[in-house]
């Protein structure tokens, strides 16, 4: 979070007429603010359809692939959207269509 804010905090801000100028225009000021302009709840990625293929991985390297993703030693996401599956309805392609954790409609 507070790498973020470090990033943000070394960037120039510019108006919207500013940033439209000439590019040739150098003289207009830029404002470097300590203050942070947005706080980071979290680092995150999506696994859309790979993840249905890790399953048949053996377990040391989905091990791995858990501490590539989640460990200190890896890029550390802190949250990570899937795909849970809505059981393929109106799906042409099966990989597509991972089955869905209903039992039955709204369970």
């Amino acid at each position: 979070m507070l790498a973020g804010a470090a990033v943000l905090a070394c960037l120039p801000i510019r108006t919207f007429a500013e940033t439209t100028s000439s590019p040739a225009d150098t003289s207009l000021p830029s404002l470097v603010s300590a203050e942070p302009r947005q706080v980071m709840q979290g680092f995150g990625a999506a696994g859309a359809w790979w993840p249905n293929d890790l399953v048949h991985f053996r377990p040391e390297v989905i091990q791995k692939v858990a501490d590539m993703l989640f460990g200190s030693d890896g890029i550390a996401l802190s949250v990570y959207r899937y795909n849970i599956g809505g059981g393929g309805v109106g799906v042409t392609d099966p990989v597509r269509g991972p089955e869905t954790l209903l039992v039955s409609p709204g369970v």
